[in-house]
């Protein structure tokens, strides 16, 4: 998982990303939230994550939805869950479209300590010890006789809090002695390429589009 993160060709500059991010919520808040959603698809089908954020959508959608259904009716669920979703969806994309490497030196260019700009490398890297490690607990428990889905779950929580306390503390301790206070060379710097001009002429040209019709409407309003 984390070569592909490092590695993968399809990205967007880590401002473009932020700016995006911004832009989205202010979108949503004021109830354009279709735009987001458009862009926010068309970011994770351009990653090649599309698929794996349809998972987390109906996981973060779908109770929502059903709670909100019971309370308030299906029409408010049903707006209510879209925009939950497109939040997270716009969210999602956002921090996931720029590469780490150029997260890093944009926030080392701002002077963000280098030990502290890498620090989403370093989770990346701990979540993919985690899925060892939780593979290697499911085997044990397998290899024991436990075949419960309810006894596994109960049995994982304190091997696999062991292990991250062991694992922090080891982490912890090699980044404090082996870690650069300073970062004097970077290999991979982020630019702007062309998916980033098209995000950006997005962005304005639907923000535009919103503030000049908003313009209007109080015209309209002020001189009726």
């Amino acid at each position: 998982m984390l070569k592909n993160v490092l590695a993968s060709k399809h990205y967007v500059n880590p401002l473009v990303s932020m700016v995006y991010l911004v832009w989205s919520f202010y979108m949503i808040y004021s109830g354009m939230g279709f735009f987001v959603l458009v862009a926010s698809i068309a970011i994770s089908i351009y990653l090649g994550i599309a698929r794996k954020l349809t998972i987390l959508l109906l996981w973060v959608a779908l109770p929502s939805f059903l709670i909100l259904f019971l309370l308030y009716g299906l029409w408010d669920a049903a707006v209510t869950t879209l925009r939950i979703a497109t939040i997270a969806l716009a969210a999602t994309t956002a921090f996931a479209s720029p590469k780490p490497q150029h997260t890093a030196y944009m926030l080392y260019k701002i002077g963000v300590p280098p030990l502290i700009a890498y620090s989403h490398l370093y989770v990346y890297r701990f979540l993919q010890l985690l899925s060892y490690a939780l593979s290697e607990a499911i085997d044990a428990a397998h290899g024991r006789g436990v075949r419960s889905r309810f006894k596994i779950l109960m049995l994982l929580p304190i091997p696999l809090l062991v292990y991250t306390i062991n694992t922090s503390t080891y982490l912890a301790e090699a980044l404090y002695i082996k870690y650069p206070r300073r970062e004097k060379t970077w290999v991979d710097k982020p630019g702007f390429r062309l998916v980033d001009i098209l995000l950006v002429l997005y962005i304005l040209t639907i923000f535009i589009l919103y503030i000049l019709g908003h313009d209007l409407l109080v015209l309209k309003l002020l001189t009726y």
